[in-house]
């Protein structure tokens, strides 16, 4: 009897350390990680002017990711511009359609599988920076003009960071959520 129990209880024990060697392991293993990075990428004319300018989001690791939010830390809200103008009546303002660039990344990335290799793109248009809880008070797109950024978001002199929340589901039972906090953008 006594024989048989520490048998079952040495079983227990060899199974436990084996189910914490693998978590252990699979934590410290890069390559079943996703690596998610946030990159800032503009294309610029032969004066040096930036044209169009965008963010990409891209999972370079060797393992999916799902993205379940994205936070991007600054000063002042970021606004971009990314519908149409549109004009009802030529003596009509034209209205603004402005949105705060971490609802935009969060509307585009949220619940979203990245799989390896593949990317985001998020365009932006007319650049704007006002303080937080701002945007709801314009409602014209020309009382937003004076908060537009002059040539683009890299030439703004706050320092940008965006930090992206994403959880790996390679094994269902180890999966946690994390933020790439090692992987943001910081636009200088």
């Amino acid at each position: 009897m006594e024989l048989e129990t520490t048998t079952i209880i040495s079983i227990c024990t060899a199974l436990l350390s084996l189910l914490s060697l693998s978590i252990a392991y699979f934590n410290r293993l890069d390559n079943v990680r996703p690596k998610i990075f946030v990159m800032y990428r503009d294309q610029r004319d032969d004066q040096g002017r930036v044209r169009k300018e965008w963010l990409e989001i891209k999972n370079l690791g060797k393992s999916p990711a799902i993205i379940t939010k994205v936070k991007v830390i600054c000063e002042l809200d970021i606004l971009t511009f990314n519908e149409e103008i549109e004009f009802i009546d030529i003596k009509e303002r034209a209205k603004s359609h402005y949105m705060s660039l971490e609802n935009v990344l969060n509307n585009r990335c949220k619940n979203k599988i990245l799989q390896p290799e593949y990317e985001i793109i998020i365009d932006l248009n007319m650049v704007a920076m006002c303080e937080y809880g701002k945007i709801d008070k314009f409602k014209f797109l020309d009382e937003l003009e004076k908060y537009r950024l002059e040539n683009a978001l890299a030439n703004c002199d706050y320092d940008i960071s965006i930090k992206v929340k994403y959880t790996s589901n390679i094994i269902k039972i180890f999966s946690k959520t994390r933020f790439s906090t090692k992987n943001k953008v910081i636009i200088k």
